[in-house]
């Protein structure tokens, strides 16, 4: 019997993957079979994310809310500076 971090070599692991379609190709579910054998994937049903994981709602909306904000003020200001030093609309 083979313990690894104090779990034996037998030990399974479950992982929950959202419906996003890298997580549903067939290479993604290949290379985790042959790389990580002891993973059990399940798939949460689409919009139900949420519900099994809470912080994605609670936490993660509001930092990807602020990131997305950033960004698009960030792509404001490169466009405006870029209309600014003449250069057409159809060349940005």
């Amino acid at each position: 019997m083979i313990v690894k971090h104090n779990l034996l070599e037998s030990a399974k692991m479950i992982v929950y993957f959202d419906c996003w379609k890298v997580h549903l190709s067939s290479a993604m579910l290949e290379w985790s079979a042959e790389n990580f054998m002891w993973l059990i994937v399940i798939f949460v049903p689409a919009r139900c994310t949420g519900i099994l994981q809470p912080c994605d709602i609670g936490l993660q909306h509001v930092y990807k809310h602020h990131i997305k904000l950033a960004a698009a003020k960030y792509f404001q200001a490169v466009v405006q500076n870029q209309l600014a030093e003449g250069i057409l609309p159809t060349e940005i």
